[in-house]
């Protein structure tokens, strides 16, 4: 009887046998030891993909009209770019303000940051 994994949030996990080039190999790997120095939490090449699968999901990406790996980066590419639009909508519009202080240096006003 074979055991299905499980993470912490319960969900069954299905085993994918997949096959990657060199360079795709070497890509996880950079990014789970980038990690690992950084954070010093060793990312799997498992994780990774499972995450880059999640993020697609949040994009809402749909595989109508998709018939080349060119699409779907195409989809991919616009939808961040909407996203972006979206976020820069809600930043704040005015614009911060500088005023000499006694030392002759430029100092913010904090108006972009809500500060007074």
């Amino acid at each position: 009887m074979r055991k299905i994994m499980q993470n912490t949030s319960k969900k069954a996990m299905q085993r994918v046998v997949t096959f990657l080039n060199r360079s795709e190999v070497d890509f996880l790997d950079k990014l789970g030891k980038d990690a690992l120095f950084s954070t010093g939490l060793k990312l799997s090449r498992t994780k990774l993909i499972a995450w880059l699968i999640d993020f697609a999901e949040k994009l809402k990406i749909s595989g109508n009209g998709i018939k080349s790996e060119k699409d779907l980066e195409n989809r991919i590419i616009n939808l961040l770019k909407i996203s972006a639009v979206e976020q820069m909508r809600h930043l704040p519009t005015s614009p911060v303000k500088y005023h000499q202080n006694h030392h002759g240096s430029q100092i913010s006003n904090g108006a972009s940051h809500g500060w007074k």
